[in-house]
C-alpha cells in the first residue's frame, strides 16, 4: 500500500494537467454553488446557495479528487481520446498476491488528501463572498452531511475506476461520469432527510458506505480471485 501511495504521488506531482485541474476545480465549484440563489428558502435558516454548496458541490470535490488521482495513476490525463491507458500497476499488484484492498486504500487516502484543500478553498471563497456568515453553519447537520458525502464520493469513485475494465480513455471517462449517478441520488436522499429527520443522516451514510464497500469487495473477489487467498 505504501509503495502504491508513493508511486501515485510521484505521478501526480509531475503532472501539469493534474495540478491545473486541481487548482481550477474548487474555483469552478464555488462559482457553480452561487446558482443556488435562485431557490427561495429551501430549508429553515439555510439559503439555496448554502444548500447547493454542502449538498452537491462539496461532495463533488471528493468525486473530482478521486477521479484525478485514479486517472493520473494510469496515465489517462496525458492521453488523447480513445488511447489505451497503462494499468500495469494494478496487474503487478494483483500478481504480487496482496489483497486489492491495499491499493484501493492507497488511492482513497491520496484522494482524501487532495479533497481537503479543495473543500477548504471552496468554503473559504464563500466565506469571503459573504454567502457563509455564520461560523456555526460549518458544524451544522447540513455541513456534516456534505463532509460525509465527500468521503462517500471518494470511495465510490475510486472503487468504480479500479473495478472498471476500461483500458482506453473513452471507457474510463464514461466510468467516471457514471459514478455521478449514485452520488447525486444519495445527495437527493440527504436533502429529503434534512427536511424530515436530520438525525437519520449519519446512520444513512454508514449504511451507504458499507453497501458500497461490500459491492466493491464482491467484484474484487470475482475479478482478482487469487489476491484473496490466504498468505502463509
Amino acid at each position: 500500500m505504501n509503495a502504491v501511495l508513493w508511486y501515485d504521488w510521484l505521478l501526480c506531482r509531475r503532472s501539469r494537467s493534474f495540478w491545473a485541474s486541481a487548482a481550477l476545480t474548487p474555483l469552478l465549484f464555488a462559482v457553480m454553488a452561487l446558482q443556488g440563489a435562485i431557490i427561495p428558502n429551501p430549508l429553515g435558516g439555510v439559503t439555496g446557495t448554502q444548500l447547493f454548496l454542502f449538498c452537491l458541490l462539496i461532495p463533488c470535490c471528493g468525486w473530482m479528487s478521486a477521479a484525478l488521482v485514479s486517472m493520473n495513476a494510469i496515465g489517462a490525463l496525458n492521453l488523447g481520446s480513445g488511447e489505451s491507458a497503462n494499468r500495469f500497476v494494478e496487474e503487478a499488484y494483483h500478481e504480487s498476491g496482496r489483497p486489492m484492498a491495499g491499493m484501493v486504500l492507497a488511492h482513497v487516502l491520496l484522494s482524501c488528501l487532495l479533497a481537503l484543500p479543495m473543500l477548504a478553498i471552496v468554503i473559504g471563497l464563500h466565506c469571503w463572498w459573504g454567502t457563509i456568515t455564520d461560523p456555526s453553519l460549518l458544524c451544522s447537520p447540513l455541513a456534516w452531511s456534505g463532509y460525509l458525502c465527500t468521503a462517500l464520493s471518494v470511495f465510490v469513485t475510486v472503487a468504480a475506476m479500479i473495478l472498471s475494465s476500461g483500458h482506453n480513455t473513452n471507457e474510463l471517462v464514461l466510468a467516471m461520469m457514471v459514478t455521478l449517478v449514485p452520488i447525486i441520488a444519495v445527495m437527493t436522499v440527504v436533502i429529503i432527510a434534512l427536511t424530515l429527520c436530520p438525525l437519520a443522516i449519519p446512520p444513512l451514510a454508514i449504511v451507504v458506505i458499507a453497501v458500497t464497500m461490500a459491492v466493491a469487495i464482491r467484484h474484487c473477489r470475482r475479478r482478482y480471485t487469487d489476491t484473496f487467498r490466504s498468505l502463509g
